[in-house]
């Protein structure tokens, strides 16, 4: 999460994103912002949902709403295969350090099978932080209005990321910006169609709303 107060916009992080890339890069271009909110020293505070920002940071409505407002959504099919790729590798590492370690039913079964078989067992549970089921909750009040006022997209980084960054005064060139290759490798190829109904099913608001629907 970043408040910029000299730029006056806030970048929602998301869970599940693999934001490094966009925390670094955005806290380079504010780096004449001396006033600053950067955090990042633990997932609750670095993945802070907007109504928490602006329950804990904001005096305000009007306050709130004189700020740009924005976050980058990933396709839900690449999600998934990345949360348990991520997993995976999370918890081989933790037994090749340690032979004698005791894992969980659910974290062997990112060990034990490959994706279709663990998205078959688990695909249904919640993986973003706080509950929360998709990315539209996590960008909306209780009322599910979402409260951001630009969604980029990870498939189209450096694009929509040029857009957001001339909205608020800083100026960058395609060329600036290098996006991760994870954001431009699709997982499509690793589904098949009962894998697609759960992620469909599981999904479903942002399919619909933030612009994934080629697969609704």
């Amino acid at each position: 999460m970043i408040i910029s107060k000299k730029y006056k916009f806030i970048f929602v992080s998301l869970y599940e994103q693999d934001s490094k890339f966009l925390h670094n890069y955005l806290s380079e271009c504010i780096q004449d912002d001396s006033d600053a909110i950067i955090l990042r020293s633990n997932k609750e505070e670095e993945f802070m949902q907007i109504v928490d920002i602006k329950k804990n940071y904001f005096n305000n409505e009007e306050e709130f709403n004189s700020y740009k407002k924005f976050a980058f959504v990933r396709d839900p099919f690449d999600i998934m295969v990345n949360y348990h790729l991520s997993r995976q590798e999370e918890y081989e590492n933790i037994l090749r350090r340690n032979k004698q370690a005791v894992l969980s039913d659910k974290q062997m079964a990112f060990i034990r099978g490959d994706f279709l078989t663990w998205i078959r067992e688990y695909g249904n549970e919640n993986i973003f932080l706080n509950n929360k089921a998709t990315q539209c909750e996590c960008l909306s009040d209780s009322n599910k209005i979402i409260l951001v006022d630009s969604i980029g997209h990870c498939e189209n980084l450096e694009e929509h990321l040029i857009e957001i960054l001339n909205s608020i005064g800083i100026k960058k060139e395609r060329e600036d910006i290098k996006a991760p290759k994870i954001y431009q490798d699709p997982k499509e190829s690793l589904y098949d169609f009962t894998a697609k109904e759960i992620v469909r099913n599981k999904f479903m608001d942002d399919l619909n709303y933030l612009g994934y629907d080629h697969f609704v």
